[in-house]
């Protein structure tokens, strides 16, 4: 109900003849801001038609994009609407294969924006729990080649030391090729992903980040491969980060209070995986600490 709610504010702005004045604000709400700048720019095509683009035309592309991928479980609501807009598309470029090439890079880009916008809302207490430890040293540390030795303040931070990296990776039900990733390419993964939770924007570590990416691509030789060493990495630097700060909340109650009020402050810890205490009292206790 919720999603089909969403398809109806996002294509009852179409124009009568397909295209998309502008992109609904149901997109720019789970992607972030969209800018005919920064979509131009982050598709990366050389044709130079594709820098003729007007703003409509991107809306246009943006908002196809957008339905194929964040609303396909209910494509069949949308396939009307997007093949007005492509038909739509096909008037205006007069190159089909242009239109397919764009679109499947606005669709890349729809993912990532929307990809990173669900782990922005899901970061912030680890983000905030997280920053200053270690992200400088892995900054100063990177090697020419791209590659980052998992600093030892980042180990103890995420409770997994260099020398066992490959044994704890197990725990995580990981693929048959991920097991047999090299350790030093472990070690740059983890250090990349706590790197990007740990900055304070996109922007921050950005030369750092795509030359480890870079070095990553180039170690396993599989880009597939890379994007789920990737996303397994940011599952480990979570729950490592998540489980540790449970216990140093445990510990640091522990020594505050009874065992009965420690359990009831932990138990209520929130989604956002903040704790609320339940009395001042306790709380300037904590903060002696």
């Amino acid at each position: 109900m919720q999603q089909e709610k969403e398809i109806t504010k996002v294509i009852e702005i179409q124009n009568k003849e397909g295209s998309y004045e502008k992109i609904s604000d149901k997109i720019t709400e789970k992607l972030g801001e969209i800018t005919t700048e920064n979509i131009s720019s982050s598709v990366h095509i050389t044709d130079e038609h594709v820098k003729k683009f007007d703003t409509k035309v991107w809306n246009t592309f943006i908002t196809i994009a957008y339905c194929n991928k964040v609303l396909r479980k209910q494509q069949s609501k949308v396939t009307t609407p997007n093949e007005k807009a492509l038909t739509w598309l096909h008037t205006q470029i007069k190159d089909e294969k242009l239109v397919k090439e764009v679109l499947e890079s606005c669709e890349k880009l729809v993912v990532e924006k929307a990809s990173n916008k669900k782990k922005e809302s899901s970061w912030p207490s680890l983000s905030t729990s997280l920053t200053g430890w270690g992200s400088s040293w892995i900054v100063e540390n990177q090697k020419p080649d791209g590659s980052i030795k998992l600093d030892k303040t980042v180990s103890d931070q995420i409770n997994i030391s260099s020398d066992k990296i490959q044994s704890s990776i197990q725990t995580y039900g990981v693929s048959d090729k991920l097991k047999s990733v090299p350790k030093n390419v472990w070690e740059t993964a983890l250090s990349l992903r706590y790197l990007t939770i740990t900055s304070q924007s996109q922007d921050q570590h950005k030369d750092q980040s795509e030359k480890a990416k870079k070095y990553l691509i180039e170690e396993l030789k599989d880009e597939k491969l890379v994007e789920e060493l990737l996303i397994t990495s940011e599952k480990i630097i979570v729950d490592q980060s998540v489980k540790k700060g449970k216990e140093n909340a445990v510990s640091t109650i522990k020594s505050s209070t009874t065992t009965e009020k420690a359990k009831e402050i932990v138990s209520s810890q929130k989604e956002d995986r903040s704790l609320e205490l339940p009395d001042r009292r306790l709380m300037l206790n904590l903060m002696n600490h």
